[in-house]
């Protein structure tokens, strides 16, 4: 499981390598990507804007070579801990697929 702090306010990423079998996957296949924060938060890439270098997910900057960006620490969320499920969407998966779980830590500094 991927463990990570988000500063509040703050322009930190987390850098996630997706893979399939051990390989980086190109991510030009993406659609949308959705994160699950605790059982209450949901945060949408297409209701945020899609992705890019300024958005809160990002998987066209590096999604060549398989790393999608999140950019977090501007989504209003409560400061804590959290169990998050990543779920990815392509054409081939439009209910998409659950990604990966990640425990975010959102914080002040």
């Amino acid at each position: 499981m991927i463990q990570e702090d988000v500063y509040d306010g703050r322009d930190n990423t987390i850098w996630l390598g997706l893979r399939v079998a051990r390989e980086l996957i190109p991510l030009n296949l993406i659609t949308n990507a959705e994160l699950f924060v605790g059982d209450n938060l949901r945060f949408n890439a297409e209701t945020l804007g899609g992705s890019g270098a300024d958005k809160p997910f990002d998987w066209t900057s590096y999604g060549d070579q398989g790393i999608l960006i999140l950019r977090l620490g501007h989504l209003s969320v409560p400061l804590a801990t959290y169990l998050c499920k990543l779920v990815i969407y392509t054409q081939e998966s439009p209910s998409g697929v659950l990604w990966d779980y990640l425990r975010l830590r959102f914080k002040a500094i």
